[in-house]
């Protein structure tokens, strides 16, 4: 990646404002882990990150990032220090908000691998949702509501994702304690055709009225059926119902066009690194 393409170039306060949002989403995520045991989260004006003990990615990250050139080296080399000290694997998420604008570089230099190009930072309007019903007519969605129906939904995902989950344990681990109740910030939902999970999409409840979408994957055999689209409605309608704002989530280019008939526009271009 070259230090431009996550950045836009001077963006205006409200452009600024969008992509915070949806660095806002992101932090959510992160931050609600902090609950799991072991867990530290560190937020400062220049540094945002959340580390667990659980060896998977998703719950350990750093989102963007505000240093000084003279001092970026020091505080990536601090932040590594800190995750190697755990011996996980973390992520961390570059915005055109991040700086110095070269911190991706900087990144890649100490050995942080791109996952993907640039990924487009979507957002919608939740005001704005219908209620009408996709094109699945067939399809019957159901919420995670205990542990049985949550290994169920982690075995779709690991289906959908493969070996990239990183161990389908830790996941059951990581969302066990969020099964309490209705409130809890993680709503997980599986789309069932004829009894038979071939969908999934999570909903995760952040702060400041804005909502994250996650975990959007439909089973190769039942793709380009408006299943993935029905149950991302659900996730969306649910957050809607509790008095959310807005949706925001990181898209593929491949789901853009899925995304934005849900009302999703994009607002940036986003960057995931994976740690070496």
């Amino acid at each position: 990646m070259t230090d431009g393409e996550a950045r836009a170039t001077s963006p205006g306060d409200a452009a600024r404002e969008a992509i915070a949002e949806v660095e806002r989403g992101l932090k959510d995520g992160f931050a609600s882990f902090s609950s799991l045991p072991n867990a530290v989260c560190h937020e400062t004006r220049e540094l945002f990150l959340v580390a667990t003990s659980l060896p998977i990615s998703f719950c350990n990250g750093v989102v963007g990032g505000h240093f000084s050139p003279e001092r970026t080296d020091e505080q990536i080399d601090g932040v590594m220090s800190l995750f190697r000290e755990r011996s996980v694997p973390f992520r961390w998420w570059i915005t055109p908000n991040t700086e110095p604008p070269d911190l991706g570089a900087r990144l890649v230099g100490r050995g942080f691998r791109p996952r993907g190009g640039p990924s487009p930072g979507m957002a919608a309007d939740l005001a704005t949702l219908s209620q009408q019903r996709d094109g699945a007519a067939d399809v019957l969605i159901e919420r995670i509501e205990d542990l049985p129906s949550l290994k169920r939904f982690v075995s779709t995902l690991e289906q959908g994702f493969g070996s990239v989950l990183g161990g389908a344990e830790h996941w059951v681990t990581m969302y066990q304690g969020f099964l309490r109740n209705d409130a809890s910030p993680w709503q997980h939902f599986v789309g069932l055709v004829d009894g038979l999970p071939v969908a999934t999409a999570t909903v995760m409840l952040g702060s400041e009225g804005v909502a994250g979408i996650y975990h959007v994957v439909t089973l190769a055999p039942w793709r380009r059926r408006g299943i993935g689209q029905a149950v991302t409605r659900r996730a969306m309608q649910d957050a809607k119902e509790k008095g959310y704002r807005l949706a925001v989530l990181q898209s593929t280019a491949m789901a853009e066009p899925m995304y934005e008939s849900l009302g999703f526009r994009t607002v940036c271009r986003v960057q995931m690194f994976a740690s070496p």
